[in-house]
């Protein structure tokens, strides 16, 4: 049996597809003037989906009125994952229901990922299981 790392690995998906999600609005809601990009992304990260690795980033913008300054940040970034995880919504779909309503074990679900192409271990599987169920 080959030893692994005891570290977490570093992961490239260099051929990710790439989605960026830009912020929606054109004016700004509190004193009605327009809105420019601000910088090249707000934020991004690389998730794992059943689909394949996705690199997501979220393009800001910022009113041009320098009295008001207010920034905007892209909505629809947050349809994707979670904020704190690397993994799709549709990877945690997946695994709450293998595990709650197929009554598959953790390493069952894991093993199933991975042959899917989603790099995840059993201990990783049971903590994203949690981000399944409502609180």
């Amino acid at each position: 049996m080959e030893k692994r790392a005891r570290h977490r690995p570093f992961r490239a998906y260099p051929n990710a597809k790439r989605i960026l999600v830009d912020c929606e609005l054109e004016t700004c809601t509190v004193c009605g003037f327009s809105l420019r990009r601000r910088r090249p992304w707000h934020t991004w990260k690389t998730i794992q989906t059943l689909a394949g690795p996705i690199f997501l980033a979220g393009k800001s913008k910022e009113c041009t009125n320098p009295a008001c300054g207010k920034h905007y940040y892209a909505s629809q970034w947050g349809l994707w994952s979670l904020p704190s995880s690397t993994y799709g919504l549709d990877v945690l779909a997946f695994i709450g229901w293998q595990h709650d309503h197929e009554h598959r074990q953790l390493v069952e679900i894991q093993r199933e990922l991975n042959e899917r192409g989603v790099e995840v271990n059993e201990r990783h599987t049971g903590r994203l299981t949690a981000s399944f169920w409502p609180y």
